[in-house]
């Protein structure tokens, strides 16, 4: 077993999982730790009930949850020490671990940016060290480790000159939690907003997406220098209505970025009402990069 100066860190982060009722203690609590090295954690685990499926072995969704922690404690593992959130997830499932096997999780971070952390991770049965499922796993961290949420509630209410065009719309919309390439945003359903039979106007549904999801492209750079974004436009926009929302609700808006190139970015987010959980709308965007403005 590996004693690395961040083994320690690690070990006391899962021995907290044991005491906790929230998902992640409930799916983690298991799990022992094997090995710790900078940007890579080993752990293993027996499959008990709690993580099973109908047919006795492994959930699926359990294996992607477990994928999700041990990726985010490699990122951990390191200097910066702090974990991100999980943007981007894939899983590929080879074959299914049963009820009282001991599995093992292998997790490395594979390249590390300024704001974005490329993980992988397998799941292996002890015994023979069968290969059961792999990830690819992104997750956005803060560059320094700074929550920049406060940064962000500035940049989306924009100046004043905002209130004059219909950037106004977008500009009411609160910030709940940032970090870059994702947002979760909540909106007051108001009368300005609503069409002729009190919903909110599919017009309106469509700025705010647009507008939410360009952006979680911003940086820690961008929100304390403006002349430093890199806008972008439009290029397609679709947007699935499911539901209406009424005057007076609050809608809650989740967006985040899928891919970004040189050229283009991509980006998906959900609408849904705070109340009810009801989905409200899906959208999907890909927007052209525009050049940095040259100062």
């Amino acid at each position: 077993m590996s004693k690395s100066k961040y083994f320690n860190t690690i070990q006391t982060l899962y021995k907290s999982y044991a005491k906790g009722n929230n998902f992640t203690s409930l799916t983690a609590s298991g799990c022992r730790v094997v090995n710790v090295d900078e940007g890579r954690v080993k752990v293993e685990f027996e499959v008990t009930d709690n993580l099973t499926n109908t047919f006795g072995t492994l959930h699926g969704g359990a294996t992607a949850t477990l994928f999700d922690i041990v990726t985010t404690t490699a990122v951990l593992a390191s200097e910066k020490q702090h974990p991100g959130v999980s943007v981007d997830l894939n899983v590929s499932y080879m074959s299914a671990g049963k009820l009282g096997e001991t599995l093992e999780i292998d997790a490395e971070v594979i390249r590390r940016g300024r704001t974005l952390a490329f993980t992988r991770a397998e799941l292996r049965r002890k015994s023979d060290l069968a290969l059961l499922a792999r990830t690819i796993m992104t997750k956005s961290t803060p560059s320094d480790g700074k929550d920049l949420t406060e940064a962000f509630r500035k940049y989306v209410s924009g100046p004043d000159s905002w209130q004059k065009t219909f950037m106004k719309y977008p500009s009411r919309c609160k910030v709940i939690e940032f970090a870059p390439g994702r947002a979760v945003y909540e909106f007051l359903v108001t009368e300005d907003t609503v069409n002729s039979v009190g919903t909110m106007h599919g017009g309106c549904t469509a700025t705010l997406l647009d507008v939410c999801m360009a952006n979680v492209l911003v940086d820690e750079k961008a929100l304390s220098d403006v002349n430093s974004t890199q806008l972008g436009t439009t290029v397609d926009l679709t947007i699935s209505y499911l539901n209406g929302a009424q005057l007076g609700d609050t809608v809650v808006i989740e967006a985040q970025s899928v891919k970004r190139g040189r050229a283009l970015a991509f980006l998906t987010a959900e609408a849904y009402s705070k109340k009810t959980k009801k989905p409200i709308a899906l959208a999907k965007q890909t927007l052209a990069l525009l050049p940095k403005p040259k100062l």
